[in-house]
């Protein structure tokens, strides 16, 4: 599925769509995982844009704000 590379809280992290119905944000770092976005649909892509994560899903688009917790 779809990975791509997000801004949050003034980090750089990666982002994934699953078709588990989740987004999960990654520290490429050390390859952990720092939040999880459940979107309710399978996910097949993403990209930030103007800050906000835009999720494919197999009922459309998703706008997501990313705030994650260390």
């Amino acid at each position: 599925n779809g990975v791509c590379a997000v801004r949050v809280d003034g980090r750089d992290l990666l982002a994934s769509a699953g078709a588990d119905q989740t987004v999960r944000v990654w520290e490429p770092a050390t390859g952990r995982p720092v939040c999880l976005v459940n979107v309710h649909y399978p996910a097949y892509s993403c990209v930030e844009i103007a800050g906000l994560l835009i999720v494919g899903t197999r009922a459309g688009l998703i706008a997501v704000q990313l705030t994650c917790q260390s």
